[in-house]
């Protein structure tokens, strides 16, 4: 098993316009406008192998312009979070959870998207027992708009015989 693993990424792309109306926003005094979108990710894994792995990330991505007569509004959109689990050498349950943040910057303002869950599961003699809480939230910069969902799920499992099984959940949401 590893210790820690790494992986990143970079994109860079570049292009030169000719325009014919010289002097115009971005524009140098031979008509010519250079545009670059910029794409990075980074993500960090410590003892992947184990049992509580980690996790972490960062992802960019930049399409800010200087041309006059760029077809797409400009935007840098970003996305970080982390991850954790875990499982026990001598128990029979598992637990994990994560938080993700996404914004998006742009000239109508930022939008932004917080996640966050846990999940856990447990054996024992015939039962199996699972539940997942997630919450997410939304926020429009542009209008001051905030939306935010969330869930609870819980299920579990009896199994006496291979002839005979329960099953009960639980389900519970809210929007606002």
């Amino acid at each position: 098993p590893w210790f820690a693993q790494v992986n990143a990424g970079l994109g860079v792309t570049g292009s030169w316009t000719r325009l014919n109306d010289a002097g115009g926003a971005g524009v140098d005094a031979e008509g010519y406008t250079f545009d670059q979108f910029v794409t990075g990710s980074l993500q960090v894994s410590l003892f992947p192998a184990s049992r509580f792995p980690f996790e972490a990330h960062v992802d960019v991505t930049d399409s800010r312009s200087d041309a006059a007569l760029a077809a797409l509004p400009a935007a840098r959109w970003t996305r970080v979070g982390f991850s954790q689990a875990w499982r026990p050498a001598d128990a029979p349950y598992a637990l994990s959870g994560g938080y993700d943040h996404a914004s998006q910057d742009g000239v109508l303002g930022t939008d932004t998207q917080d996640s966050i869950y846990l999940t856990g599961d447990a054996r024992w003699k015939d039962n199996t027992l699972s539940g997942t809480v997630n919450y997410n939230s939304n926020g429009r910069g542009s209008t001051g708009e905030e939306a935010a969902y969330g869930s609870a799920y819980l299920r579990h499992s009896y199994l006496p015989a291979p002839a005979w099984s329960m099953e009960s959940t639980a389900n519970l949401t809210r929007n606002t």
